[in-house]
């Protein structure tokens, strides 16, 4: 029996977060000025998750939404998480794999206050991890 690819698992939770149409830019990596395209949702595969020869892969997701409130940033975290949740729930399905399993492995989104980009009067940080499982489509 051969080994099968996983899939995309960036691809899959970026698609994600977009069809879920939570009225904010998605990306992968932190623009170099994010203050120009809030409501902003950065998330990415982190460290740490595994991978197997039958195209299954568990990834840490981090998730970090910018937003010009502290209000409306909170709110987009969690709705961000909840899509993600509800994605995994529906088997959101892209070319390569669809998404399987959604657990919160930080909790709920907490405020970052330090870091890069700075927070400020005007640009609020909530920041979530979550532990997203995704299978090839075979």
């Amino acid at each position: 029996m051969s080994a099968h690819a996983t899939p995309d698992l960036d691809g899959l939770v970026t698609d994600a977060l977009r069809a879920a149409n939570l009225g904010a830019t998605v990306r992968v990596l932190m623009p170099d000025n994010p203050a120009s395209e809030l409501p902003l949702i950065v998330a990415h595969q982190v460290p740490g998750g595994s991978a197997n020869r039958m195209g299954v892969v568990t990834g840490n997701v981090d998730v970090q939404v910018l937003a010009a409130t502290r209000r409306e940033a909170s709110a987009l975290a969690r709705n961000a998480f909840a899509a993600l949740d509800n994605a995994c729930r529906n088997r959101f399905t892209i070319a390569d794999g669809h998404l399987n399993r959604f657990v919160s492995v930080s909790g709920a989104p907490a405020e970052l206050r330090t870091g890069t980009p700075d927070s400020g009067p005007s640009l609020f940080r909530f920041q979530g991890t979550c532990q997203i499982t995704a299978r090839a489509n075979l």
